[in-house]
């Protein structure tokens, strides 16, 4: 399945990971949205379900198990290249997480992490679907679990 100049949309997962009122984005360190930071995820396989998905995307780019506890939102994201051909597509299905385990061991797509107020994502180098899903999550979750004051320092973990 080729991620470049495909055929067809490819169909993605992401995830909100949530937090103590705050959202982990990570900033990509592969095309495509090199440098930005957005919410993990990746694509469908065969065969799994759209839960079983963004609970494996988390565990492979963070090394962490998370509890999927809602559906969140769906979105289409589609890169052109220079030439005004499309790059990628991806429909994207983003789901509200909560991590079970709090130690985070990136692997090779992302180059770092940060725990962000819900807020603060729209001050950051981000994509438009990230923005969206955010603004969704803002909307319909509880004041409660989407409430912050700061914001954590980004840092780098080893891989």
């Amino acid at each position: 399945m080729e991620r470049e100049y495909p055929h067809s949309p490819l169909v993605g997962v992401g995830a909100v990971v949530h937090s103590e009122g705050k959202i982990l984005l990570v900033k990509r360190a592969k095309e495509p949205n090199k440098g930005l930071w957005i919410i993990p995820g990746g694509l469908l396989e065969l065969g799994e379900s759209l839960e079983e998905a963004v609970a494996r995307e988390v565990k492979e780019e963070l090394g962490i198990d998370v509890r999927v506890e809602s559906f969140l939102g769906i979105a289409s994201e589609i890169v052109l290249d220079e030439k005004g051909t499309i790059k990628y597509h991806y429909v994207l299905i983003d789901f509200v997480v909560a991590p079970l385990q709090t130690e985070i061991i990136l692997n090779e797509e992302a180059e770092d992490y940060g725990w962000f107020s819900p807020e603060m994502v729209f001050n950051v180098k981000t994509t438009e679907n990230t923005k969206n899903m955010i603004r969704t999550y803002l909307a319909v979750m509880p004041k409660s679990s989407a409430d912050a004051s700061s914001v954590s320092p980004p840092r780098s973990v080893s891989r």
